[in-house]
């Protein structure tokens, strides 16, 4: 029952929104976060800032921006 509750409200949620960008994924982060506080990741390595950003139009599209680490 857990296995399935997991994969019911993570996995299936994640495969139709790769970036919880919108929907109940989006709500569960923004209620995480009620004082809407945020990482510095993308002012000490803005590298790697598009990547934070990306909320793409169709929710199941890789990101197909520069990584550094591909480089």
């Amino acid at each position: 029952r857990l296995a399935a509750n997991e994969k019911k409200d993570g996995y299936d949620l994640f495969a139709r929104d790769l970036y919880a960008c919108a929907g109940p994924l989006a709500d569960k982060r923004r209620t995480r976060n009620p004082f809407r506080m945020s990482h510095g990741y993308a002012r000490s390595c803005p590298e790697i800032a598009p990547l934070f950003d990306y909320c793409p139009a169709t929710p199941t599209a890789a990101y197909e921006g520069d990584l550094p680490w591909l480089n």
